[in-house]
């Protein structure tokens, strides 16, 4: 399955600067990750294909045998439906959706995920400096 890398740089100056810096950016962090999250379900979900529709409710939903958390700096969503692999890997054609759903929805979402950090970043350092 896909996975998306956030590499932050350039926050040494202003954790030297403003002792609560860590935890203000630490809170934004966690907010761009949830955002992230949900962005990637959303856009996940619209390539699923569907048949029955069980598999798209299942991605990031543990009522129907998927999930979505965030542990760290880790954030990971998906589903435990045992032909979910199939379908993402196989070129397997069905009326709603096609295969590569999991990984051509989060391309898709990668640019609203990467607007997320640097949006809550810049929110956090801002609010910093304004004091």
């Amino acid at each position: 399955m896909p996975d998306v890398k956030i590499k932050i740089t350039g926050l040494d100056d202003i954790i030297k600067r403003y002792p609560q810096a860590p935890a203000r950016i630490e809170q934004g962090i966690k907010r761009a990750f949830l955002k992230s999250l949900f962005s990637a379900i959303q856009q996940v979900r619209t390539r699923t294909p569907v048949k029955t529709g069980h598999l798209k409710r299942s991605i990031g939903n543990p009522a129907f045998g998927g999930w979505k958390w965030i542990k760290g700096k880790i954030a990971s969503m998906g589903t435990n439906i045992n032909y979910a692999i199939w379908v993402e890997v196989r070129r397997a054609r069905h009326p709603v959706g096609d295969w590569k759903y999991m990984e051509r929805g989060i391309q898709a979402s990668l640019k609203n995920i990467k607007g997320f950090f640097e949006r809550e970043i810049a929110d956090a350092i801002r609010k910093l400096t304004m004091k």
